[in-house]
């Protein structure tokens, strides 16, 4: 299994192109609302999510005791695409899975082979959510429907000011009334979004950063939009392709020629 990292940085967003691609299928339109999928603290603020109902949902997890340290999505086969703060010494994905406090029989574990980051990362400055071990963290996978800020309001001095990029997406309330928001074990899941009840869901945005608290007035979750780095993923994933080919072909010529 490759994790994929993107991160937010100022490089352009195209939030409103619809982008197909026949490696990382990530197609981005913005709808409201837009749904969350997350493993949030409390299920008072969010909707159970069916069982299994959203398969490329991955939780990424760290030895020994293999806990939830954040969220993930299957993009391609073997790439998950996730959050570039989401640090992971050893651990594995697990696929497939809807409760976390014990093996489901749906459920599928794989080690880490390679993690690949954005060459512009560097760790946050900004509030961010605390995916530690000590965090407590919803035993089922949730949802949550969240509208969208705009961008000219979410990079308000009163808001999320100067850290905000143009290559992130701000979702959530003003004013922290609404409970409805991500919290600690989310970062790195996807930002999904559907054209019409019957059209397949689309990768929008990573989950990126939001108050320590995790609900603050006028300050609401901030996502990486995922269009902003399709082509540096491209890049990796062909790059690593044409690695592994080049591997067997020196590979097969060495048994030949012996």
């Amino acid at each position: 299994m490759y994790i994929v990292y993107s991160i937010p940085s100022t490089a352009s967003c195209l939030c409103r192109s619809a982008i197909a691609h026949p490696y990382i299928y990530m197609y981005i339109l913005v709808f409201i609302p837009l749904l969350l999928f997350l493993w949030l603290m409390s299920d008072k603020i969010t909707t159970p999510a069916n069982p299994h109902s959203w398969p490329w949902q991955v939780t990424l997890q760290e030895t020994p005791k293999f806990f939830h340290t954040c969220g993930g999505t299957l993009i391609y086969k073997n790439w998950v695409m996730t959050a570039a703060h989401c640090f992971i010494h050893t651990g594995k994905c697990a696929l497939g899975k809807h409760n976390l406090t014990f093996t489901e029989d749906t459920e599928r574990c794989l080690g880490v082979t390679g993690i690949y980051r954005h060459e512009s990362f560097k760790y946050p400055t900004v509030p961010h959510f605390s995916d530690s071990m000590n965090a407590k963290v919803a035993e089922t996978l949730n949802q949550v429907a969240l509208p969208v800020v705009p961008f000219n309001t979410c990079k308000r001095m009163d808001y999320w000011w100067f850290q905000v990029k143009t290559s992130m997406i701000c979702m959530g309330y003003t004013f922290a009334v609404d409970p409805r928001h991500m919290t600690q074990g989310d970062s790195g899941g996807p930002l999904v979004c559907q054209d019409s009840p019957n059209a397949p869901w689309e990768v929008h945005g990573i989950t990126s950063f939001g108050p320590n608290s995790c609900i603050m007035d006028k300050k609401p979750s901030v996502f990486t939009c995922a269009s902003a780095y399709i082509p540096w993923m491209e890049n990796v994933i062909r790059r690593d392709m044409y690695n592994q080919h080049s591997r067997l072909f020196i590979l097969c010529n060495h048994y030949l020629t012996r």
